[in-house]
């Protein structure tokens, strides 16, 4: 697996760096993703100004959001009031036994992970280059891929865990044990954190803008905005909302944080799964706020025990951003 890996990254770079077209057509879809979000900040506002209603309503969302940030800003400020008078607002809800796993199965698990996903790649680059792109939907492909990349990378943890070292899902932290309490437990504080979260988020943009600088189209932009099929924006919405956050959960603070902790500690486990799940998302411009988001849902994880809050905050979170591209791309549907 590692040999193959090696090769096709090779072989890929090698294509990358003679082929002139690929990196034209690079510079183009940069340019043209920039041209396509000002298109449709151009229509948002243009609706604003016309539609009474919508613009009243969206005040309206607005001001939920204020409260909402507002009512973050308490929360923090009275958790972390608590925890310097040396009361804890986060139960102990599980007690998991430590990992017998090792960071060397975790490297296999991301070995797995890249070699099936090389894979797919070399297929599909394969048929295109014998003119078979009549026989390729790459959206649907792409969502029907990473939905199986999910599940195998979830069995092959499951398989380490269970059949390996003959340990029981308590040991990455899933139980139904105080589950209500675990999901409050995690939305509680995700409201504590969304103040954070947003200067984050504001500050990064800031940056972004100042140095003019326009991110590579994500993959998840091109299955949000560009798909108009009911069954594949269920499939992509399933994905995003629900695989998606219960599988990386599973791996990066079940499994991987489990491990890292064993062999380094609390606070270099919290920052290394934490950078990896930033770095492994593949978003520069958002590399800050995941790793801080990781950071927060690591935390989780390790005060309560349990899986469950990190996967709830994880649902909500993506949840959230999905609706609101959604709701954007409807906004704009008439304009591209």
């Amino acid at each position: 697996m590692v040999v193959f890996i090696i090769l096709t990254s090779a072989l890929s770079v090698a294509v990358k760096s003679e082929n002139a077209e690929s990196r034209k057509d690079s510079i183009s879809a940069r340019e043209e993703f920039r041209i396509e979000m000002g298109k449709r900040q151009d229509a948002l506002k243009e609706l604003f100004r016309n539609d009474k209603n919508l613009a009243h309503n969206f005040g309206i969302v607005l001001i939920i959001c204020l409260g909402i940030l507002l009512s973050g800003v308490y929360f923090l400020t009275s958790y972390i009031t608590d925890k310097i008078r040396g009361k804890e607002r986060l139960p102990r809800t599980l007690d998991t036994p430590e990992a017998l796993w090792s960071i060397g199965d975790v490297f296999k698990a991301v070995i797995f992970f890249i070699f099936f996903h090389r894979v797919f790649s070399a297929v599909v680059y394969v048929l295109q280059s014998l003119a078979a792109k009549d026989l390729i939907d790459l959206r649907l492909d792409m969502a029907a891929s990473t939905l199986i990349m999910d599940v195998m990378i979830f069995l092959f943890v499951l398989r380490v865990v269970k059949f390996r070292y003959k340990q029981g899902l308590d040991a990455l932290g899933l139980s139904f044990k105080d589950i209500v309490l675990n999901i409050r437990a995690g939305l509680y504080l995700y409201v504590a954190f969304l103040p954070v979260l947003a200067v984050i988020l504001l500050g990064v943009l800031s940056l972004a803008r100042l140095f003019d600088y326009v991110p590579p189209i994500q993959p998840v932009h091109e299955l949000i905005f560009k798909e108009h099929r009911p069954a594949a924006i269920l499939l992509i919405s399933f994905l995003i909302a629900l695989i998606g956050p219960f599988i990386e959960e599973v791996f990066f603070r079940g499994f991987l944080y489990s491990a890292f902790k064993k062999k380094a500690g609390i606070l270099c486990a919290v920052l290394l799964s934490s950078f990896l799940f930033a770095f492994l998302h593949g978003n520069f411009l958002g590399f800050v706020p995941i790793m801080f988001l990781g950071v927060l849902l690591a935390y989780l994880r390790e005060r309560t025990g349990s899986l469950v809050p990190s996967i709830a905050v994880h649902v909500v979170h993506n949840s959230v951003l999905a609706v609101m591209m959604f709701f954007v791309r409807e906004l704009t549907s008439n304009v591209l």
